[in-house]
């Protein structure tokens, strides 16, 4: 005689089951638009300090390549822009509006070689928060 037996999930952990790719962190996503738009801002704001071409100047470091990368990628989103938005432009720290910051990311991502998306950055940090930026390169 086979028996047949049949497993069931608890129903606490079949719905954390459910649940869990709405808990999970997304990668980072922006538009093409955004990022055009933050290349805007980067060049009224950030590109005195940091170069026409995010190469860094003087104390202020590089924003592309591998050394970036190590700084800031595989980390959640909103540590990057809690730090842009809390110290930048060094001048006047926090003079830009959420959407810019958000937007001047978006630009130095894009130039990172990072693909523009379908979604928007979004411009607070509690929604960044559950966003990955990309594993640096290896």
């Amino acid at each position: 005689m086979i028996m047949k037996t049949r497993f069931a999930l608890p129903l606490a952990v079949t719905l954390a089951l459910l649940a869990a790719p709405a808990l999970a962190d997304s990668a980072v996503s922006f538009t093409a638009t955004q990022a055009r738009q933050g290349d805007a801002v980067y060049k009224d704001n950030c590109a005195a300090c940091h170069g026409d071409s995010l190469q860094g100047a003087l104390d202020a470091p590089i924003l592309t390549g591998p050394l970036f990368q190590a700084n800031w990628f595989g980390k959640p989103a909103n540590v990057l822009f809690d730090f842009v938005s809390t110290n930048m432009p060094q001048d006047r720290p926090g003079a830009l509006t959420p959407q810019q910051y958000a937007q001047v990311i978006a630009f130095i991502l894009s130039k990172n070689g990072v693909a523009a998306g379908d979604s928007p950055l979004p411009s607070d940090s509690a929604t960044l928060a559950g966003v990955t930026l990309p594993a640096p390169a290896k």
